[in-house]
């Protein structure tokens, strides 16, 4: 029926946006920590 495509196709965008934000997450994550990282460097 109509509404069910359109309640699938809102969880679909929303798993897609989710995914994306985790993907997302995990570089700024990566990104954050290489820099961390760096810092610690310099100090010693």
């Amino acid at each position: 029926s109509m509404y069910r495509r359109g309640v699938f196709n809102y969880d679909y965008s929303l798993s897609t946006r989710s995914f994306f934000n985790f993907e997302l997450n995990q570089a700024v994550i990566s990104g954050m920590v290489t820099v961390y990282i760096l810092i610690i460097c310099l100090f010693i």
